[in-house]
């Protein structure tokens, strides 16, 4: 009877809101103090995300055993969320990277058995100076020294050997063209295979939330006006004001089919959730609220987080190709994560008390404020100065 009781608590929708708000406390610590990492606090961090992930997992179980379509974005959400990190945690102990430096004539091991040369290194260069494209030539090697694989490393484009991921880190940048060596980072993630799953398990809801989500109207009828205009100007928004789009300089980790879908998409979302606000603004101001009002407001939250998480787990794979790692808690990563928890403990404060709507439009605004901190705030944050790989000048 009380493990019933327990379990009937921890599917509820009031655990979902406490455990959020948990998580979101201690990412908010994270993210304002990167500098504690370790002891007590790491283990502080780690707990209401446990929770999370707990509360996560048994209300999936919960609408599987009480399957109905209707409820298939919540199953995938909630699935790939508890797949993505419970997979990402525990496989953490089975990942192995290696950072290494080889010179050239001196091949540099990496597992018993085989080894990494280095034929040539090449930059391109911009006609301002600025590094183009950087790239090794290397050779996997035996033990005697016989070549047993040949291949090109650049960033954004890894290569893969003996169960390895190659990737190009850096090069001696005062020799250019010359440089003696040149910098890999080696990783090994068996695990890799089930946090995709999670992930792409999470896209899979995060595009059935839009299929499902509708704008109404107060005769009940479809009005895809408002959605449909946001994003239309936010795509010549982002076109015709986004100079990095029409850039001939990009650096070369900005260079990857990745970088138009993932920052396009985060446009989106943010114009979804800037009207979002707006509409929460106006509701504390008139200090009522229609349910017309509440709906339109449910709505474009729900469109906005949908396309916040595609564009947030888009720039997962894509760090991945680039840098070897799809998660690293870097502080642009971390109010991401900090925003994504805002957006998610306002949906689950509505549904759980769908007449507080005024603490929920408090927390509308709070995740507006962390939004524009992931935005361009990070840059002005003292905490993540010389931390962030975000920060590309």
């Amino acid at each position: 009877m009380h493990f019933k009781n327990i379990f009937d608590w921890l599917t509820h929708k009031q655990a979902a809101v406490i455990s959020i708000a948990c998580a979101l406390g201690m990412t908010l610590v994270k993210g304002l103090f990167p500098q504690f990492q370790e002891g007590w606090v790491h283990w502080l961090f780690l707990l209401p995300w446990g929770w999370v992930m707990l509360v996560s997992g048994l209300a999936t179980f919960n609408h599987l055993v009480h399957f109905k379509w209707a409820d298939i974005p919540f199953i995938l959400n909630h699935l790939g969320v508890f797949v993505a990190v419970v997979s990402a945690t525990l496989g953490s102990a089975y990942v192995q990277n290696k950072s290494l430096t080889v010179f050239y004539g001196q091949p540099a091991g990496v597992e018993a058995g085989w080894s990494i040369g280095l034929n040539e290194f090449t930059v391109d260069y911009y006609p301002d100076g600025a590094p183009k494209r950087f790239a090794s030539d290397i050779s996997i090697l035996s033990a005697d020294g016989g070549e047993i694989l040949r291949g090109t490393v650049e960033v954004n484009k890894p290569f893969r050997a003996n169960g390895w991921k190659i990737y190009q880190y850096g090069y001696d940048s005062s020799m250019g063209n010359k440089s003696p060596y040149s910098v890999f980072l080696l990783v090994k993630d068996p695990r890799l295979p089930a946090v995709y799953t999670g992930i792409f398990l999470m896209l899979a809801g995060a595009v059935a939330m839009l299929f499902t989500r509708k704008f109404r109207n107060k005769k009940k009828k479809l009005n895809f006006l408002v959605p449909a205009g946001l994003l239309l100007a936010t795509a010549a928004f982002v076109y015709f004001f986004t100079p990095v789009f029409r850039s001939k300089s990009l650096v070369p980790s900005l260079q990857s089919p990745w970088f138009v879908p993932h920052v396009v998409v985060y446009m989106f979302a943010y114009a979804l959730l800037s009207a979002a606000t707006i509409m929460a603004l106006y509701l504390l101001i008139a200090r009522k609220a229609t349910d017309n009002q509440l709906n339109i407001t449910d709505n474009l939250v729900y469109a906005g987080l949908a396309f916040l998480t595609i564009g947030m787990l888009f720039g997962a794979l894509w760090a991945k190709e680039a840098w070897g790692h799809y998660w690293t808690w870097d502080p642009k990563e971390t109010w991401a994560a900090i925003t994504w928890l805002c957006y998610l403990l306002y949906i689950h404060s509505r549904v759980h008390r769908p007449e507080a709507w005024k603490k929920a439009s408090w927390i509308l605004l709070l995740a507006f404020l962390c939004l524009q901190m992931c935005w361009w705030g990070i840059n002005y944050l003292p905490s993540a100065q010389g931390l962030s790989i975000h920060m590309y000048n």
